[in-house]
């Protein structure tokens, strides 16, 4: 298997498992309690992306620098440190609104402090 193979195997997986959660989306009341929380937070979410994106551009124009100076080398880490944490943050929260929207509670444990349990979705 090549990798792109695998990647379209990856890409498919992926897609088949959020199918469900998007057509429930796309079936949802307008007027329900879920698709409202989904519309607020993927709102405020949309602004907040855009607000980022020259942040998040700005990392891969340093990607393909060809360099040896140590300080563009540490430039180089904390532009992909930025890159990996916008991106992954912004699928954690697609992901999370997907849930909330179609209904589905979560919890957070929490390894201290009272109460142990932070509830996602109230």
């Amino acid at each position: 298997m090549t990798k792109n193979d695998e990647e379209d195997e990856i890409a498919n997986k992926i897609q088949s498992e959020l199918e469900p959660f998007l057509s429930g989306l796309r079936n949802a009341d307008v007027k329900s309690r879920e698709y409202k929380l989904f519309r607020a937070a993927y709102t405020d979410f949309r602004e907040r992306h855009e607000r980022t994106k020259e942040i998040r551009n700005y990392p891969m124009r340093g990607l393909f620098a060809k360099t040896h100076a140590v300080k563009d080398s540490i430039q180089w880490m904390f532009s992909y440190l930025g890159l990996v944490e916008s991106l992954g943050t912004a699928l954690a929260d697609i992901l999370i609104m997907l849930l909330a929207a179609n209904g589905i509670d979560f919890h957070i444990d929490r390894s201290s402090k009272s109460p142990r349990i932070k509830h996602a979705l109230q």
